[in-house]
């Protein structure tokens, strides 16, 4: 296993200083070397986190080592690649469409392949201690780089740098209160916690594309970013024995009844109201107004609702940016990502998206 990751670490050196090189012919040599050097950075971070948890390539601490790295370990450290280009973004002008296309392309797929990653390790049985933590400190990296680069660009608003640096402080202070003997409570697992964070992955990788206006890019930035924040905050409670998880959930069922069952489908008929408004009120092609009957029959109905919020979503931030008045275009984007980001709600037929963005592919349900 030492033998592969050395020569995975050699071949993405190499495809670094190819990719470089490519830069070189078009920007000149000094930022293609800055360029380099900053990519090459972050892949060492990366190798060397890799390296110091190769001895937790196993399924639990008293299991048996894997003797390969196996192909889910790969896949993340592909990710790790690819978030390790991407840094490489951060010292190049952003005033370069192409360059702002393959940034957004680099982010894509590692969103992408964090999907796979866990997926390949369930169904091939190979999931290991290292590979769950590799894949947290990739996706950590991720969400630190591409945001940064993302507010470069003025996509986001720079308070979304909170769920960047969220993590990290979360660390932190874990590891202040063991260092100081305090007590420190174990962290149940969350299918809340991963569906916000794969919808941060999700946001920012959308975000970077060039025809997604940044007006309307950055208000949805602060709606993504107020749930991921509450979750922070709760896990802390937990974590720093303030409160239990069963505590927690008691406190937390009611308002959680009353946001499935009242305000989220007030939401969707919100949404409906807002749409079916945009188009008695503007003269729209054909073929918008075929998306947005489709759109409103999903959001009555309650079929695929997460889907017809993020088509909102995609439409709102590109075709339709200079075509609603402005405080109508707020409101539709604000609701649209709020029902997106927390689901249907109760009253839906068919709730297929919000339970595939919940479950764990290769999982038994």
């Amino acid at each position: 296993m030492d033998r592969e990751l050395k020569t995975l670490c050699l071949t993405v050196l190499a495809l670094l200083l190819l990719g470089s090189a490519a830069l070189a012919s078009q920007l000149g040599m000094a930022p293609a070397l800055l360029c380099l050097l900053v990519s090459t950075g972050t892949w060492l971070i990366i190798y060397r986190a890799a390296w110091n948890k190769r001895e937790k390539n196993r399924p639990s601490e008293d299991a048996p080592m894997h003797m390969r790295l196996g192909s889910a370990n790969r896949i993340t450290l592909l990710r790790g690649a690819l978030i390790a280009m991407l840094a490489g973004f951060l010292v190049l002008p952003h005033a370069n469409t192409a360059l702002v296309w393959i940034a957004a392309g680099l982010y894509s797929m590692a969103a992408i392949l964090d999907r796979l990653d866990g997926y390949i390790a369930r169904i091939s049985k190979s999931h290991s201690l290292m590979g769950a933590e590799l894949d947290t400190f990739v996706d950590a990296l991720g969400l630190l780089i591409a945001p940064v680069l993302a507010l470069m660009y003025g996509k986001i608003h720079p308070l979304y740098l909170l769920a960047s640096l969220a993590f990290y402080l979360f660390t932190l202070g874990l590891n202040h209160r063991i260092k100081n003997g305090l007590r420190v409570a174990p962290l149940p697992p969350s299918k809340r916690r991963r569906i916000f964070a794969g919808f941060q992955m999700g946001f920012i990788a959308f975000a970077l594309f060039p025809p997604f206006q940044s007006e309307q890019t950055v208000i949805v930035s602060l709606v993504f970013l107020t749930p991921l924040l509450i979750g922070f905050i709760i896990d802390w409670m937990v974590v720093s024995t303030f409160t239990t998880p069963q505590r927690m959930e008691s406190v937390l069922s009611a308002p959680l009844y009353y946001l499935e069952t009242v305000l989220l489908p007030l939401l969707r008929l919100g949404i409906v109201v807002g749409l079916v408004f945009f188009a008695l009120e503007s003269a729209i092609p054909m073929a918008q107004l075929f998306i947005i009957g489709a759109v409103v029959l999903a959001l009555l109905l309650g079929i695929l609702s997460t889907v017809a919020n993020c088509i909102v979503l995609l439409l709102l931030c590109s075709l339709w940016s200079t075509d609603l008045p402005a405080l109508h275009s707020t409101s539709l984007l604000i609701a649209a990502s709020f029902s997106a980001i927390l689901g249907a709600g109760k009253y839906s037929l068919l709730r297929w998206d919000d339970h595939w963005i919940a479950r764990r592919d290769g999982e038994a349900q």
